[in-house]
């Protein structure tokens, strides 16, 4: 397969490789590497070939690099995780993308909206390192990994674990399979020499996170980490409950979460997964027990649904961008510009794109799109309009809870999200043109609202209390 002109095909060949050369069985020493790099692969792969287009890096100047060591070192000392630590009930993990919201402070969109109100102690850390100061953060206590990083390289540095010659020629064999399969390189070799090099490094984290804290749970809003799936796995060797945070909309083929006919535990997993919605109607086979998968909502969007609910909608379009997409999402939006009459046509970038959209998408600068980031609130855009237009973004979600009209653009297929489709919610389109008939159609009587479930902080509380109760170490 040279080529893969659809996303499902590609999904479908993928797992197919896997299970024909045994990925999920393979060893390194008491590792399963293939469980924390398959994600990096297989998108490494679809951007070769040419399924999406891959956000490149912003350059970093010595002053940036500069001013990220010298976070470090002040980090090291004033948020140091384990000086005059003691003992707490949960440890988060959180997520450094965050999100200025109403009241001017910055908020982890995924848990401050229930974190203080649990009848738990807790430790909030920012799992991975971002510049702080200057920000006024809706969690006032923040504690950084910097001084463990810093641990733990000279700890992996006189530690350090070299592959061996069959794990050598392992990779080199799998390197030849993949680029005659899809006829490119997803360099293997690196990818797992950097993961057994980390996880020398977080194997000490973890451990002397837990030692310190000795929680009786650890919740994470950020997913797939190479630091979380090894906490994921000493947690587990102690018996302490993990608990993910939903922060994505999950399809059958998103790679992260859908493991079809795999029969044995994803190691860098966690136990629980606390979902937005139900996924059982969606083909998707998550990598956590039936009963450890819960429906609890997103507090989130239920405070700002109630903000933003009565608006009163507008003859308003909105296009959400992607990276992946986002030529072809502009073009989209053009076109519905050209052939609409008496609708405002928005075209709403990723956070990714906000700093250089005019050069991405030149042909929007002098249009009559209405190009807009993070000045107008999300859940304001989605309150007002009408019409919302995407490939895979999770706004699809929250759109359709906004009692939208959702079009799902066919690009590469609609495997992403067929199920809002089979279940109602979207309308499949090929291009502007189909947008423009539908558009005065009844949009039927299905409520959107229902999409996400209701009172999610008292769910989650509800959830996080059950399974501490249930499964927490009694004697941490």
């Amino acid at each position: 397969m040279k080529t893969c002109p659809r996303f499902e095909d590609f999904f479908e060949s993928f797992w197919s490789f896997e299970k024909d050369h045994g990925l999920f069985d393979w060893k390194i020493g008491d590792a399963y590497p293939w469980d924390y790099i398959l994600s990096s692969v297989y998108y490494d792969i679809c951007h070769k070939i040419g399924l999406i287009q891959v956000q490149p890096a912003p350059k970093k100047t010595a002053y940036d690099r500069f001013r990220k060591v010298l976070s470090r070192m002040v980090f090291s000392i004033t948020r140091n995780p384990v000086v005059n630590a003691s003992g707490k009930d949960i440890l988060f993990m959180g997520n450094s993308r965050r999100k200025r919201l109403q009241d001017g402070r910055y908020y982890d969109i995924y848990s401050d909206f229930f974190i203080d109100d649990l009848p738990f102690s807790y430790e909030y850390f920012h799992a991975d390192t971002i510049p702080l100061t200057g920000y006024d953060t809706k969690t006032k206590s923040i504690k950084t990994l910097d001084y463990l990083y810093l641990g733990s390289f000279f700890h992996k540095l006189f530690k350090g674990r070299r592959l061996g010659p069959k794990d050598m020629h392992k990779i080199k064999s799998l390197s030849e399979s993949f680029i005659l399969e899809y006829g490119a390189d997803p360099c293997l070799m690196e990818k797992v020499q950097n993961l057994m090099e980390q996880r020398l490094g977080y194997e000490w984290i973890a451990k002397r996170l837990l030692d310190t804290y000795r929680p009786k749970m650890v919740v994470e809003t950020i997913s797939k980490s190479v630091l979380t799936g090894v906490l994921n796995e000493e947690c587990r060797r102690r018996e302490i409950p993990t608990v993910e945070l939903q922060v994505c909309e999950m399809s059958p083929i998103h790679i992260d979460y859908n493991f079809p006919d795999l029969d044995r535990k994803v190691t860098n997993a966690p136990d629980y997964i606390l979902l937005f919605n139900s996924v059982s109607d969606r083909r998707i086979n998550l990598p956590v027990d039936e009963d450890k998968a819960i429906v609890t909502g997103f507090p989130y969007f239920d405070d700002q649904y109630q903000r933003y609910k009565d608006m009163g909608k507008k003859d308003r379009i909105v296009v959400v961008s992607q990276w992946t997409y986002g030529k072809q999402l502009s073009d989209l939006a053009l076109d519905i510009s050209k052939r609409t009459d008496g609708f405002e046509v928005v075209f709403k970038l990723h956070p990714a794109e906000s700093g250089d959209w005019q050069g991405r998408y030149p042909q929007l600068v002098d249009s009559d799109i209405r190009v807009v980031g993070d000045q107008i609130p999300l859940y304001e855009l989605l309150g007002s309009s009408k019409a919302l237009v995407g490939v895979y973004s999770t706004v699809l979600g929250e759109g359709i809870a906004f009692n939208m009209k959702v079009y799902l653009y066919d690009i590469d297929g609609t495997a992403w999200f067929d199920y809002l489709v089979d279940m109602g919610y979207a309308k499949v389109i090929g291009d502007a043109g189909e947008l423009v008939a539908d558009l005065d159609k009844d949009a039927g009587s299905r409520s959107g609202r229902r999409y996400y479930r209701e009172n999610a902080k008292k769910n989650i509380i509800d959830a996080i209390s059950g399974i501490i109760a249930k499964e927490g170490p009694a004697d941490a």
